[in-house]
Parts: C-alpha cells; structure tokens; sequence
C-alpha cells in the first residue's frame, strides 16, 4: 500500500484493514451518487421517458457493469503493454462478476421499456414512437442487439464452454471494451433521448452535437481522458504492482 513492498504478516493486516476502509467508504458513496442522479432522472414528471422508479435502479447497475468492465479492459491493456503475465483467475473472478451485474442492468433496462408498454400512459405514443422511431436505431440495434444480447452470448459462451487462458482473456477484454460502449450508448439514448420528444407532445425534436460546444464532442473526449490520465500519473507515483518498483 502507498508503494510499500512490504509482505510482512503484519503489512499485509494493515493493508487488509485500509482496503476494508476504503470499500466502505467507497461503496456506499459510489451507490448513493448514481442512485440520486437516477432518481433525479425518475423526479422528472413531466418528461414520461424518465417518470419511472426503475431509473435509480439502471444508472445504479449499469454504473457497476461500466466499472468492471473499465477494469477489466485497462487491467489486460496494462499487462500486455508492460510484457507481463495476467493472473487469469482475477479475470476469471472479475467476468463472473461483471456476468452477474449485466444481467440484472440488462434485465431492469428491460423492463422500465416493458414497464411503459404495459402502463399504456398518456404519454405512451409519445415514447413508443422515440423508442421505434428516432431512436430506434441506437436502442434497438446498438443498446440491445449489439451491445447487450452480443454481450450475453459472448459470456454465456464464456461461462460454459472451457478455452486457453489467452483467448479467455481476449474475449473478457472485447466484452468489456462492448459493455462500456453499451452503457455509454444508453446514457445517450437516456439523456438525450428523452430530451428528443416536444413539450407539446406533437413531435420530436432533433440533436447535433458539434465538435467545439462547451459541450460537444472535443470537451468529452477530454472529460473521457482525464481519468486515465490520472491513472498514469498515479501508476508512476505509486507503482500498482511490487515487481514495477522492482525492475
């Protein structure tokens, strides 16, 4: 911890009390924070895209799935990138996590669409008419198809079928790399998509996002790097593993 190479009895206590620390810290606040933008989300009354409870309970799972899955990803890309071995059952432990979080993310997803058909609200044409119309090609094909029921497969196969260590790995990074773009896909369609439908109910309107808006592609391209160039910065201060100090 805090790039001590210490493998004492006792360091490795005190490691073991500073990492129960910090996941009990850092799981109750990541939890409250996206449950409360979900449920800002689900506050929204007046837009019938985002008027349901299941909002907290999707941004909460998809955040979870988007954060194994960034971990995953960046754990394999490191190791390659630094010639040196993967511990294949860390990634074995992470993928039946991640398995087990996308399933719920995807099933709740689901059912919030399921939900709105079955309710039949005042609104409902209004939203059955984003979901096959203007945004039927990001949530059905892209959100769906490509980014959950590939997913699914991919670890279905995963789980049941016994492969070489090094195409496990190749397929856990490529599921992850789908997984963080699915939930990327759907807080677009999610955000944007409910800003899509007209006030008056007559209509949808349209969205272009331009490279240099305060808030266009450039500034979240950046928003995007910031973490990782974080990490960098962090992985020469503090080595992540032992053997970096080392060498």
């Amino acid at each position: 911890t805090f790039d001590s190479i210490d493998l004492s009895e006792d360091a490795l206590k005190l490691d073991a009390k500073i990492i129960r620390f910090l996941v009990a810290i850092g799981i109750p606040i990541a939890a409250v924070l996206h449950g409360y933008v979900g449920f800002i989300f689900g506050g929204v009354k007046a837009n019938p895209t985002w008027a349901t409870p299941l909002m907290p309970v999707i941004f909460l799972f998809s955040a979870c799935v988007s954060g194994i899955s960034a971990i995953i990803l960046a754990y394999i890309i490191i190791r390659k990138f630094t010639a040196r071995p993967i511990d294949h059952n860390c990634i074995i432990t992470m993928i039946k996590t991640l398995t087990g979080f996308f399933i719920l993310a995807f099933s709740f997803e689901m059912l919030e669409v399921f939900s709105h058909s079955y309710l039949k609200t005042g609104y409902h044409h209004m939203v059955e008419g984003l979901l096959n119309g203007v945004l039927a090609n990001s949530f059905w094909f892209w959100q769906v198809k490509m980014g959950s029921v590939l997913p699914l497969l991919i670890l279905g196969f995963m789980g049941i079928f016994k492969m070489r260590s090094y195409l496990y790995n190749f397929l856990a990074a490529g599921v992850s790399a789908i997984l963080l773009i699915q939930v990327l896909i759907m807080r677009w369609n999610v955000v944007i998509g409910g800003q899509l439908m007209s006030k008056s109910a007559r209509g949808y309107t349209e969205f272009h996002p331009l490279w240099f808006d305060k808030e266009g592609i450039i500034a979240v391209i950046i928003v995007m790097a910031i973490p990782f160039a974080i990490l960098f910065v962090l992985g020469k201060i503090f080595p992540f593993w032992a053997e970096d100090k080392e060498g």
